[in-house]
C-alpha cells in the first residue's frame, strides 16, 4: 500500500500543547460495592453501538450499548428451561488506571444470585494483533472461538459459581481466572454480580491486574478484546459445554455466533496512567461557509493529539452518529497522520482552495472528501452538516470512527429550545448556538486541539475570523477561562451522606486572567464540610449556600482544581435530583465569545425505585380525515434512578379508529387494546414506539378521537405526589390537528 507522512516535524509549541492537553487522572473503580457510581459514561443511545468516553478530569471510558433481547434462546445453545435474558448484554464498559483494568457487564434483569446457573462473562485480549499468533479457541470447553485476527494471548474468565456440585450456592464475591494458555491460569484481581435487588441492576464488575495479563501497554499499542456470555456451568444439551449466549456485535448474538466464532473485536489504547483514549479527534468544522454553494464549502479538520502517529487507514468520519442512519460516513484514505499534526477533509477541494486563497496546505494534508468510499453500512446518506432549522430546534454530530467502529469522537452542536432537540448523545454536551442557525463563516475550534472532555462549550472555540485549517490550535486569543463539576450521578438520600466534587479550571487564552473568583453555589439540602485546591487558589469563605474562592492570576494555558466536600444536610426523598453550580469571572472580564464556558452545573439523583412516564405525539397535520391513516408516537422513559423490569405499556385506541401497525409490533392485539412488553429501562433511559391506525370512514369531522397509553413495572415504581405521570391521556380532532394531553394517575 502506498502511504503518506503527515507533517514528520513537531513545533516546540506543540509539544507544550501536548503536555497541557495530557489527561488528568486515574480511573480506579471500587468492586465489591454493590454500585455502578464508579462508572461515569453511560453509552450511546442507539443500541449495537461502542464509543470511547471522557469527562473534564481526564478520566476515560470505552462502553457498549448492546441490544436488549438479541441473546441466543435456550433452544439454540442447546439447553432446555433456562433464562437466557439473565446472560443478555445490555452494556459493556472497560476502564483502567496504572494497576488494574476494569470490566462492566451490564445483563438483562438478572433475578437472583441463588438462581441455577449463574452468569459467567469471557474477555479474551489480543496483545499483537497478528492473524493465528495466539490461541482462536475460548478456553473451559465453551465450544466457541474468536476470529484469527483476535487470537488470544490472555482470557478474563468470571468465576460466580462455587463449581458444578449441585449445592446452587454461589459466591458473589470472587476473584476471576486468567488464562495465558488453553491449560494455564491464575486466579487475581476480584469480582462481584449483583442482583436486581440492589441498585443498579443486574451486573459483573471485574478487577484485573495489568501483570496478569502482560502489563500496561504503549499508548500506540493497542488491546483487542472479545466479549462473551455463558452460564457458570457451561449448561447445554445432554451434559455438552453451553455454546455463547450474547456477545458484543453489530447484527445480533444469534447471527454473529451462528458459525461458532465471535468475529467482533474492540481495539482500545491506554495511556500510561491507565486511561481509555481516544488516537485521533476532530479538531475543527466549518459547517457554513460564505459565498459558496452549501455544503461544497465545508470542511473538518481532524487532529492527531499523541507522540506517535496514527494510520487513518479504516478510520470513517461524517455526519451520521449512529449506525445505520441516513446521514453520510466515508471511509478516510491509508496515510499516516504524523504526532501532533492535522489533516483537512474538505467536502469540495476546488471550493476550499477558493474560500481560502492564501493557505498553501501540502497535498497530504488536504483530502477530497468527494473522492472517498461511502461507508453505507453506518450511513447511506451523503456528509452535509446542517445549518439551521427554520427558527425550531435542531442538532447536528460530526462522528469519527476507528477500524472497529468505535465511536472515538463525537461532536454536537444544537440550537435548544424549551422542547427539544431531540438526539443527543447522552455522554456528549452539545456546543450551544447563541442564535437559530449556525453564524455564516463561522468555524469550531477544539482548542487546544488535544482537548477532549466531550463537552463541546469547554473543549470549542468559535472563530468567526482568522480561520487556519490544518494548523493545530494552540491558544485561544485573550483570555478563556474554562470551568467544569465532576461529581457523583447517583447517592444515597439519607442525612450526612458524604459527597465530593472536583471542579477543574484553566486558561486556553493567550493572555493571563487577572483577579479570577469561582463562585459554587450548593443546593439547600447540601451542607459545606470541607475543600481542598491547586497553589494559588484562596478559600474566601461560604455566605449562605455561596462558596467563593479567588486566584490572584491564572496564566495562560494554566490550570488547576479545587476538591469540594458537601454533605447531605437531611434526609432527602428517593429520586430527587440536586443540581449544583459553579461558575469563573475575572477583571476585566471575558470577551462575549468565551463566557460560553464560565458556569457549569452538575446533577446527581438519590437512589430510590424506578419512576416511569410516558407521553404520546401525533404526527399528523391538520385535515386527517374519516377513511384515513393517523400516526402517534409513544415516549416512554425510566426517571428514576433504580431499573426498572418487566415493564408493560398498555394503548388504548380511540372508538372510532382500528389498529393497522406498529413499529415495534404489540405483544398482543385485543380489539383495540395494544400491549407492550419491555424487559428494562435503566435510569434516564428511553424508548419509543410508532403506531398506525384508521379512522373510520363514518367518523364525522370534528370528532375528537381519545387515546389512552399508560406504563407499569413489577415491581411497582415510584408512587408519591410528585412522581412523573404514568398515563396519559391524548386526543386528535378529525379532520383537524388538536394534540390535548390531559396527564392522568
Amino acid at each position: 500500500m502506498y502511504r503518506k507522512v503527515i507533517g514528520l516535524t513537531i513545533s516546540l509549541s506543540i509539544l507544550v500543547m501536548l503536555v497541557l492537553a495530557a489527561p488528568a487522572g486515574a480511573h480506579p473503580v471500587v468492586v465489591g460495592d454493590t454500585s455502578r457510581a464508579d462508572w461515569f459514561a453511560k453509552g450511546p443511545p442507539e443500541p449495537n453501538n461502542g464509543a470511547i468516553v471522557r469527562d473534564s478530569a481526564g478520566r476515560g471510558e470505552y462502553v457498549w450499548s448492546d441490544a436488549r433481547g438479541d441473546q441466543r434462546q435456550a433452544s439454540t445453545i442447546g439447553a432446555t428451561g433456562d433464562i437466557t435474558r439473565e446472560a443478555d448484554l445490555t452494556r459493556f464498559s472497560v476502564t483502567a488506571d496504572a494497576s488494574n483494568i476494569y470490566f462492566l457487564a451490564k445483563v438483562e434483569h438478572y433475578s437472583g444470585i441463588k438462581n441455577d446457573p449463574a452468569l459467567q462473562l469471557m474477555i479474551s485480549i489480543d496483545r499483537d494483533h497478528a492473524a493465528n499468533s495466539g490461541e482462536v479457541a475460548l478456553p473451559d470447553g465453551v465450544n466457541t472461538n474468536v476470529g484469527a485476527t483476535a487470537a488470544w494471548e490472555y482470557v478474563v474468565q468470571s468465576r460466580f459459581s462455587k463449581g458444578t456440585g449441585g449445592t446452587g450456592v454461589y459466591a458473589v464475591s470472587a476473584a476471576p481466572w486468567v488464562y495465558s494458555s488453553p491449560t494455564v491460569t491464575q486466579t487475581v484481581g476480584s469480582g462481584q454480580l449483583v442482583t436486581s435487588s440492589a441498585n443498579g441492576g443486574g451486573y459483573a464488575e471485574l478487577a484485573v491486574p495489568w501483570s496478569a495479563i502482560g502489563g500496561l501497554p504503549a499508548s500506540q499499542s493497542s488491546l483487542r478484546f472479545t466479549v462473551s456470555t455463558y452460564y457458570s456451568d457451561h449448561r447445554g444439551a445432554n451434559g455438552n459445554p453451553s455454546l455463547a449466549i450474547d456477545t458484543l456485535s453489530s447484527t445480533g448474538a444469534s447471527a454473529e455466533l451462528s458459525d461458532g466464532t465471535i468475529d467482533s473485536a474492540v481495539d482500545l489504547h491506554f495511556t500510561a496512567t491507565g486511561e481509555v483514549f481516544a488516537p485521533l479527534l476532530i479538531s475543527e468544522f466549518l459547517p457554513d461557509p460564505p459565498g459558496s454553494s452549501d455544503p461544497k464549502g465545508e470542511w473538518i479538520e481532524l487532529y492527531n493529539p499523541n507522540s506517535f502517529d496514527v494510520s487513518l487507514k479504516g478510520y470513517k468520519v461524517g455526519d451520521q452518529p449512529y449506525r445505520g442512519g441516513s446521514q453520510g460516513m466515508a471511509q478516510l484514505p491509508d496515510q499516516l497522520l504524523a504526532a501532533g499534526q492535522a489533516v483537512v477533509v474538505a467536502n469540495d477541494i476546488a471550493t476550499f482552495k477558493k474560500n481560502n486563497p492564501t493557505l498553501n496546505l501540502p497535498a497530504a494534508q488536504l483530502i477530497d472528501l468527494a473522492t472517498l468510499p461511502a461507508y453505507t453500512s453506518w450511513g447511506t446518506g451523503k456528509v452535509s452538516l446542517q445549518n439551521e432549522n427554520k427558527g425550531a430546534a435542531f442538532k447536528e454530530s460530526l462522528a469519527l470512527l476507528d477500524p472497529s467502529d468505535t465511536i472515538v469522537d463525537l461532536v454536537q452542536y444544537a440550537f435548544k429550545t424549551a422542547t427539544g432537540p431531540t438526539g443527543l448523545d447522552p455522554d456528549v454536551k452539545p456546543i450551544v448556538l447563541t442564535g437559530t442557525a449556525v453564524g455564516p463563516n463561522a468555524s469550531y475550534d477544539r482548542c487546544p486541539s488535544g482537548s477532549d472532555t466531550n463537552d463541546g462549550g469547554i473543549d470549542f472555540f468559535v472563530r468567526t475570523t482568522g480561520q487556519n485549517p490544518g494548523t493545530p490550535c494552540v491558544t485561544v486569543p485573550g483570555v478563556d477561562l474554562r470551568i467544569a463539576k465532576d461529581g457523583p450521578d447517583i447517592v444515597d438520600g439519607a442525612a450526612g451522606t458524604p459527597i465530593q466534587y472536583v471542579i477543574p479550571f484553566s486558561n486556553a487564552g493567550s493572555s493571563a486572567a487577572s483577579n479570577v473568583v469561582i463562585t459554587d453555589t450548593l443546593p439547600a439540602e447540601m451542607s459545606f464540610s470541607g475543600q481542598s485546591a491547586s497553589a494559588g487558589v484562596v478559600f474566601a469563605g461560604q455566605n449562605g449556600q455561596t462558596l467563593t474562592w479567588t486566584i490572584a492570576s491564572v496564566p495562560s494555558q494554566a490550570s488547576g482544581s479545587i476538591t469540594l466536600n458537601v454533605t447531605l444536610a437531611g434526609t432527602v426523598a428517593p429520586d430527587t435530583a440536586l443540581t449544583n453550580s459553579v461558575g469563573i469571572i475575572s477583571t476585566p472580564a471575558e470577551a462575549d465569545a468565551t463566557r460560553h464556558n464560565n458556569v457549569a452545573t452538575q446533577t446527581l439523583i438519590t437512589t430510590g425505585p424506578p419512576d416511569l412516564t410516558l407521553n404520546t405525539s401525533w404526527a399528523q397535520a391538520s385535515g386527517v380525515g374519516p377513511g384515513q391513516t393517523a400516526s402517534f408516537a409513544i415516549i416512554y422513559e425510566n426517571a428514576g434512578e433504580n431499573d426498572a423490569n418487566d415493564i408493560t405499556i398498555v394503548d388504548t385506541l380511540p372508538a372510532g379508529a382500528t389498529f393497522v401497525s406498529a413499529e415495534p409490533a404489540p405483544a398482543s392485539v385485543q380489539g383495540n387494546v395494544l400491549t407492550w412488553k419491555v424487559p428494562s429501562l435503566t435510569y434516564l433511559e428511553t424508548g419509543s414506539i410508532k403506531v398506525n391506525l384508521q379512522i373510520g370512514a363514518g367518523v364525522p369531522i370534528g370528532t375528537l378521537l381519545t387515546n389512552s397509553a399508560a406504563i407499569s413495572s413489577n415491581p411497582p415504581d415510584l408512587d408519591r405526589p410528585d412522581e412523573h405521570p404514568d398515563s396519559e391521556l391524548s386526543s386528535l380532532m378529525v379532520g383537524h390537528q388538536l394534540f390535548m394531553p390531559v396527564a392522568a394517575r
